[in-house]
């Protein structure tokens, strides 16, 4: 036990050589269910936990976080919050009163946590493939959930310019993802 304590401590002291696959392998049974424990949807968490380590692989680039594990369960929270805004269900949410320990063991098998890295990698690498600009209006859209508004005063730029980029970007990720 005490062996396990040690190779955690190293993990949260931000070991630089664990990488977004390494991350999403370790945590993302712990986050899926943190997630799921809020909303009581599988769907719904497993959308969240996608978003959660796509947050992560945005924030890492050019800086060192220095406690990945801490980042990714407060960034699962926010999203969850963020959610329950916009879908209007806090009482539903308030009303289930369950504890982080109760929630459902929703971890996947090991061939699908395989292939959701190959997913999540695939994506990522699909993102960088976009020009700055685009790749900064889809994040913040898709991912931060910006409205059009707020990107456009964020930016500066239109909200045909946003559309464009956008449409550039889904374009993009159906052509190197394969999905309609």
């Amino acid at each position: 036990m005490h062996l396990k304590a040690e190779k955690e401590t190293t993990v949260l002291s931000g070991d630089s050589s664990i990488d977004l696959s390494e991350l999403f392998l370790r945590y993302r049974s712990e986050i899926s269910s943190v997630i799921y424990k809020q909303l009581g949807s599988r769907d719904d968490a497993a959308d969240l936990t996608q978003d959660t380590f796509l947050r992560y692989s945005v924030a890492s680039r050019g800086r060192f976080i220095e406690n990945p594990r801490g980042f990714l369960l407060q960034t699962a929270r926010n999203l969850v919050i963020d959610f329950i805004r916009r879908s209007a269900t806090i009482a539903k949410v308030i009303d289930k009163g369950k504890s982080e320990t109760d929630a459902l063991d929703v971890s996947p098998s090991t061939e699908q946590q395989i292939i959701d890295v190959y997913e999540l990698n695939k994506f990522k690498q699909t993102l960088d493939r976009l020009p700055p600009r685009c790749q900064q209006v889809f994040i913040l859209r898709k991912i931060d959930g910006y409205s059009y508004a707020e990107i456009s005063e964020k930016l500066n730029i239109s909200h045909s310019a946003i559309e464009k980029h956008i449409m550039r970007a889904l374009k993009t990720c159906r052509e190197q993802l394969g999905r309609g």
